[in-house]
């Protein structure tokens, strides 16, 4: 597993989940945008990261490197943290290829998504060769109480750095009746060290 680097951060106090799931959101999807403005290359790309926030202090963990045999480890370091230092809610931003049934605008048939569905897990979670797939940057919040997901198309260009699309929610367990059941290796262990504190 790669090192994790760790940086403290200013956050107003919050009062409850509600209020450390935002500011997560507008910290995690503000600094995407202050990301992208420094970009120069057609290639570039967001690099994963974490938030862990407690009542009255946040902290950003990157990873040193994040190969496909780190996500797991790096998840569990991630968890172990907010358990430490008592996290309200854990964030995640991402850059994915990931297919959404009802992308833009749009909807793919139940039948089609069971099909890639089972492609997917037949390749272990890649959407290479799945035509519908599109590539976000994924922001993921987690608390006591469910999680949320929203995304935002990264818009490729030749000849020009990427850009993102504005970000929209896809789930939010925190809403009555939104129950998503959102499960993972790279959600779960995160969910578990807030579940907690909860």
């Amino acid at each position: 597993m790669s090192r994790l680097r760790r940086e403290g951060i200013k956050v107003p106090p919050t009062e409850g989940e509600a209020g450390a799931v935002l500011a997560a959101y507008k910290l995690l999807t503000e600094g995407a945008l202050r990301v992208q403005q420094r970009f120069t290359k057609p290639d570039d790309d967001w690099w994963p990261i974490w938030l862990t926030l407690t009542r009255t202090q946040g902290t950003i963990l990157t990873p040193e490197r994040f190969a496909p045999q780190d996500k797991q480890p790096t998840v569990a370091a991630v968890a172990r943290w907010a358990r430490r230092v008592g996290a309200v809610c854990v964030g995640h931003l991402h850059s994915s290829w990931t297919v959404i049934a009802d992308q833009h605008g749009g909807r793919i048939p139940v039948e089609r998504m069971q099909a890639i569905h089972r492609q997917m897990v037949a390749q272990h979670g890649s959407t290479v060769g799945i035509p519908e797939r599109m590539e976000v940057v994924m922001v993921a919040l987690h608390t006591a109480s469910g999680s949320a997901m929203h995304v935002a198309d990264i818009e490729r260009h030749a000849g020009a750095p990427p850009t993102l699309a504005p970000f929209r929610l896809l789930v939010d367990e925190h809403r009555e009746g939104d129950d998503s059941g959102m499960e993972g290796v790279m959600i779960d262990p995160l969910r578990e060290a807030v579940w907690r504190r909860g």
